[in-house]
C-alpha cells in the first residue's frame, strides 16, 4: 500500500470514528433526558434495566471510538517514521490517545460494576 492509500485509509477511519462519536453524543443526550425525567419523578423513557444496558453499550461504543483514534494516531506516526520525519508530535498524539483509552476503560468498568438499580443515577459520559 502506498502512502496516499494509507493516508486515505486513516482518514476513512477518522471519519467513521467521528460519525460514531456523533451517535454516542445523541445516545448520551437521550440518556441525560431520561435521567432528567426520572429526577423530576416523571415517566422516564427507559426503565432501569434498559438504561443500564444502553449506558454500557454507549460506553463500549466510546471505547471503540477512542481505540479507532489510537490506531489512526499510531498509523500516522508510522508513516512519519518511514519518511524519517520528526515524530515527537506524533508520539504525543499516540500518548494522548492511550490516555483516552485508559479513561474509557475506567468509565466502562465503573458502569459495568454499578448495580442495575442505580443506572438512572449514574452520570452519562462526557466524551
Amino acid at each position: 500500500m502506498n502512502e496516499l492509500e494509507e493516508k486515505l485509509k486513516i482518514i476513512d477511519i477518522q471519519l467513521t470514528g467521528s460519525i460514531l462519536f456523533i451517535v454516542s453524543l445523541i445516545v448520551t443526550i437521550i440518556l441525560t433526558y431520561n435521567q432528567r425525567q426520572y429526577t423530576l419523578h416523571q415517566k422516564p423513557l427507559f426503565n432501569t434495566k434498559q438504561t443500564y444496558i444502553i449506558s454500557n453499550l454507549n460506553r463500549i461504543l466510546s471505547l471503540t471510538i477512542v481505540l479507532m483514534f489510537l490506531y489512526s494516531s499510531y498509523e500516522l506516526r508510522e508513516i512519519s517514521k518511514q519518511k524519517e520525519s520528526n515524530v515527537k508530535l506524533n508520539d504525543l498524539d499516540v500518548f494522548a490517545s492511550i490516555l483516552s483509552v485508559v479513561s474509557a476503560i475506567i468509565v466502562l468498568y465503573i458502569t459495568a460494576k454499578s448495580p442495575v438499580e442505580d443506572s438512572l443515577d449514574i452520570e452519562n459520559p462526557n466524551i
